[in-house]
């Protein structure tokens, strides 16, 4: 693990070495994942709550 600088040496992020992204970059990837947020949703009860 690495702790690598994002954003103007004041931002960092971890990097694993088994990972290609670091942990920031792959965050917003799966944020921005329609099919993972509805995945992990339905993982985690989440939908029962929204439609009720």
């Amino acid at each position: 693990m690495k702790i690598v600088s994002i954003f103007a040496d004041r931002l960092f992020a971890f990097h694993y070495e088994d990972e290609v992204d670091n942990e920031f970059d792959r965050l917003m990837d799966v944020g921005t994942d329609i099919r993972y947020l509805h995945a992990f949703a339905k993982r985690n009860h989440v939908i029962d709550v929204w439609f009720y």
